[in-house]
């Protein structure tokens, strides 16, 4: 297949694919965009209450780049490749590498119980002594839940981790530690104190110099709702009747407190693939990231299970060996990531919409038959 072939069946099946979601007149701009395909997106697709943003890059380039709708119901700007999104639980993946970064220093080793570097954590039920990194980022760790007073509102809580710390003493095990598997915020929270214990900075100031910096990332950082308060622009309103919907901050940075873009992401992504040019981590840290750290999760669809952060879709049906993904849904707002280490290949998909239904995550097989194409096109 041609490559002017590859990318316009891959434009196509974009079209096909946000009209499904109620997608109908936006604004496109893409790398080897067609004046044919243009005017077919332009006469099908336009999203009512908000925009959205894909990205797709195999071996550290960009393949593909569109953008969809507006980030400003009242002024009708159009979302661009540096319109920021709220991404939700996207965040984890950033506790995640922030946590391996200090396991390649030697300043942590993600098996020896927590406690033992924050001796402020603790809860009711003796056993947490058996709590590890390893578990919290696994979601093995018996901490259930999500701690809600000062999580997410119009403004980010200075004291949600001060009170998250009272709150978690008080809470009984949903199970023993590293017998079972369930997904919550409240597992990821103690990572952002564990951080910012052993390096003396601010969870922040450290993915600023670890992370965005050394990666490029230039338009990411706290929620939408924070980042609008401190004067930022370019952000992805939610609209409603042409008004703007407050964007929101969550107050964990950590799980789930970050605002981004869809280039930005895609190049953390590219840090988990085979041939990655620009690494953070060692070679090591990025197996014991793609490394299975639970039995299959049950009434996911398709079969997946959990690494450190992300799902791993073990489901033999589709194309790809190896598929990370990590999705994350918050008012009005969802994000997407996937990763095909083997492919050398990451695709991100943001969406800002105060209608949109969160069919497309990592419980819905058409998220992973996009992904079938994408490789489809892309081989």
């Amino acid at each position: 297949m041609s490559n002017i072939n590859k990318y316009k069946k891959l434009t196509v099946f974009l079209c096909a694919l946000l009209t499904f979601i109620g997608v109908s007149n936006f604004y496109a701009k893409c790398y080897n965009t067609y004046e044919s395909v243009d005017y077919l997106l332009n006469q099908k697709l336009n999203l009512q209450n908000g925009g959205a943003s894909i990205t797709i890059m195999q071996n550290d380039q960009i393949k593909y780049q569109n953008c969809f709708g507006f980030s400003d119901g009242e002024t009708k700007e159009k979302i661009n490749k540096n319109t920021r999104f709220n991404i939700a639980s996207v965040s984890k993946i950033f506790a995640v590498v922030a946590t391996m970064i200090l396991v390649d220093d030697g300043k942590l080793d993600i098996d020896k119980p927590i406690y033992k570097y924050l001796p402020e954590f603790s809860m009711a039920n003796e056993n947490f002594k058996k709590i590890t990194t390893r578990m919290l980022l696994s979601y093995s760790s018996g901490i259930s839940g999500t701690f809600l007073d000062g999580y997410e509102g119009d403004e980010y809580d200075k004291n949600y981790i001060k009170k998250f710390l009272e709150f978690i003493k008080t809470q009984d095990l949903k199970f023993m530690p590293g017998e079972s598997s369930f997904y919550c915020n409240n597992s990821i929270v103690p990572i952002e104190i564990l951080i910012e214990k052993i390096t003396g900075q601010t969870y922040m100031d450290f993915l600023q110099e670890k992370i965005f910096t050394p990666l490029g990332l230039e338009n990411t950082g706290v929620s939408l709702g924070e980042y609008s308060t401190n004067g930022g622009t370019n952000i992805a309103y939610a609209f409603e009747n042409g008004k703007n919907i407050s964007p929101l901050s969550v107050s964990s940075y950590a799980a789930g407190g970050l605002s981004s873009t869809a280039e930005d992401l895609c190049k953390l992504g590219v840090i988990f693939c085979e041939d990655a040019q620009n690494q953070i981590l060692s070679k090591k840290s990025i197996e014991e990231i793609r490394k299975i750290n639970s039995n299959v999760i049950p009434n996911k669809i398709p079969e997946q299970v959990y690494c450190l952060g992300f799902s791993k879709v073990v489901d033999k049906k589709y194309k790809f060996v190896e598929c990370l993904s990590k999705s994350g849904v918050s008012n009005n707002h969802q994000a997407m990531l996937f990763v095909l280490p083997g492919k050398n290949v990451v695709v991100s998909i943001l969406i800002s919409d105060k209608d949109y239904e969160s069919w497309f995550s990592t419980n819905n097989d058409l998220a992973f038959n996009l992904l079938d194409e994408i490789i489809e096109i892309l081989n």
